[in-house]
């Protein structure tokens, strides 16, 4: 915020005009979400598909990018709009157009992994692995693979391209009374590690046969409560790991988020360090990780004192230690957040995000080509057809510069559709949502 003063004599104003010219910074980025108050009257420009004042690159759904999608080699016709300011002038323009290759056809059906395996219980949460043709799931499950149990257990199961095995595999025991929740599998066909949360106890087992035998169950070793947690398997072979906690320091108390990690299949694991920092944010949530070597990528949600905001912080030590935690944005209330990376030192943080005056999320994304050290300006991936917005989303990558991001929405005839959008340039621009 800043103020502008103009002082002149005791004399009648004949006419006035005031010109407002946007234009890069230092680092090349122009203002976003302009305002000007002259005398109580406030001209704005704000809002879905304005896009930054004097550099134009977004269309008036709030996307970098718009699809045209023809059915038949007759081609088509399609109109996008983009928003410029009235009496502006266009020093420069540039459209770039770029072709995809038509899908193949419709997906398959879905096959169950958990059918008549449970006498009517609730399959829920589930996280899906998938290594070449081999896939692996777990999931939390209230049945006792013949009846329905008051508690949830964790089961597993494996398949190939066309089937699922028969009897799923039961990972946690059948006589608890309490439930078990946040199931999560990471490894390949070689190696499968399995955790999930008991009572606020992370637990573990591994699997070195594809999951025919599993390790006996291994407790986290930690003194607090873990709210959220996430892990995944390094290429080596090493387990990294990320949670919230409600700790103290010794002078106060908050929601922080840890990281460690561990070379021995998660039988013991490194001291943890502490990625968040209190003085920035509090009551930081949600944790998800990526790693890339040496290179370690945390993302998590913070609350400051207006509003939850997407936090990302690095570490290029292996996870010794952390950089400053670096908010991505601040235009909304943040709800879920993901980060994904590859080898070329790309890494792309999305989340959702909910206006003060909007019950929905809209998903957005910042990209960086240097390993996290710098973001780009932050992309709207949801567009006008996206008319409600779930809070949670994931993203990943194929290792060649594909990134993707997937969510849920209703749309205008209140039909709930999968969504995913797909960057062919590691986050640069997105393409339009496509139901899956």
């Amino acid at each position: 915020n800043d103020d502008t003063i103009i002082e002149f004599p005791n004399a009648e104003v004949l006419s006035a005009s005031y010109v407002v010219s946007g234009g890069a910074d230092q680092d090349g980025s122009y203002p976003d979400d302009v305002s000007i108050t002259v005398s109580g009257n406030t001209w704005k420009y704000s809002g879905e598909g304005y896009g930054s004042f004097g550099l134009q690159n977004t269309f008036s759904n709030g996307t970098s990018s718009s699809a045209a999608i023809f059915e038949d080699e007759s081609g088509g016709e399609t109109t996008v709009e983009m928003y410029i300011p009235v009496n502006a002038t266009i020093t420069d323009a540039e459209v770039t157009l770029e072709g995809m290759t038509k899908g193949t056809g419709d997906l398959g059906d879905y096959k169950l992994v958990s059918e008549n395996t449970n006498e009517g219980s609730h399959s829920l949460s589930p996280s899906v692995l998938k290594d070449g043709n081999d896939r692996y799931v777990v999931w939390a499950d209230n049945g006792d693979l013949e009846d329905k149990d008051t508690y949830y257990s964790i089961l597993f199961n494996s398949g190939g391209s066309s089937s699922w095995d028969s009897d799923p595999v039961r990972l946690t025991p059948q006589d608890s009374l309490y439930s078990y929740d946040d199931s999560l599998i990471v490894g390949n066909s070689d190696f499968l590690l399995a955790g999930w949360l008991y009572s606020g106890t992370l637990q573990s087992t591994y699997s070195t046969d594809g999951g025919n035998t599993w390790s006996t169950i291994d407790d986290f070793d930690y003194d607090y409560y873990i709210y959220y947690y996430d892990f995944v398997a390094s290429d080596n072979g090493d387990f990294h790991l990320v949670w919230s906690s409600y700790t103290s320091d010794g002078e106060e108390s908050d929601y922080r988020v840890f990281y460690s990690e561990s070379q021995d299949n998660g039988e013991t694991w490194s001291s943890e360090t502490e990625v968040s920092d209190s003085s920035i944010t509090n009551t930081n949530m949600y944790p998800k990780l990526d790693v890339d070597g040496e290179d370690i990528f945390v993302t998590w949600i913070g609350a400051t004192g207006s509003s939850a905001v997407p936090l990302f912080a690095s570490s290029d030590d292996g996870g010794s230690t952390f950089g400053t935690p670096n908010q991505m944005s601040s235009s909304g209330n943040a709800g879920y957040v993901d980060v994904s990376s590859d080898a070329s030192d790309n890494v792309v943080v999305s989340w959702t995000e909910r206006g003060d005056e909007s019950g929905s999320y809209s998903v957005k994304a910042r990209s960086s080509s240097n390993s996290g050290s710098a973001f780009n300006t932050e992309i709207t991936v949801t567009g006008t057809d996206d008319i409600t917005v779930d809070l949670n989303l994931h993203s990943e990558n194929d290792g060649s510069g594909n990134y993707y991001i997937t969510w849920t929405r209703q749309d205008s005839s209140d039909y709930y559709d999968v969504m995913v959008a797909r960057s062919a340039n590691s986050g640069t621009t997105w393409t339009s949502g496509v139901e899956v």
